[in-house]
């Protein structure tokens, strides 16, 4: 099975949900990376979780369909792994990656934006 992954691009609030002990966060868009390269998930495994929560389908969204918490991917780092990546010959994953490149660089100097990763 492949583990494939989502990167969601939200606006954190101030609105503190007391049960979850998170700040709700909106989501601006979401990229479906589909399959990740071996570099992208180890990177995920060195994010912190997130301190925000999103809704997906109406339910508030801690976890990832793998049950693990999202995790909060630093913009400039992320970029970094995506850059290097897009300098492999693997031409999928370079169409895949320049739009989403493209896309943070727009929201790097923004205040209260976060990436945050959702595997299913």
């Amino acid at each position: 099975m492949e583990y494939e992954s989502k990167l969601y691009i939200v606006e954190k609030s101030s609105c503190y949900d007391s049960e979850l002990e998170k700040v709700f966060a909106q989501i601006i868009c979401m990229y479906n990376l589909s399959n990740t390269f071996p570099e992208f998930k180890h990177f995920i495994n060195e994010c912190l979780p997130t301190d925000c929560y999103i809704y997906i389908d109406s339910k508030r969204t801690i976890k990832d369909e793998y049950d693990s918490p999202l995790v909060e991917l630093p913009i400039k780092d992320l970029l970094e792994v995506l850059v290097q990546e897009t300098k492999h010959e693997d031409k999928h994953y370079h169409s895949q990656l320049m739009p989403l490149i493209a896309l943070l660089k727009v929201f790097k100097s923004r205040k209260n934006i976060a990436i945050l990763h959702y595997g299913y």
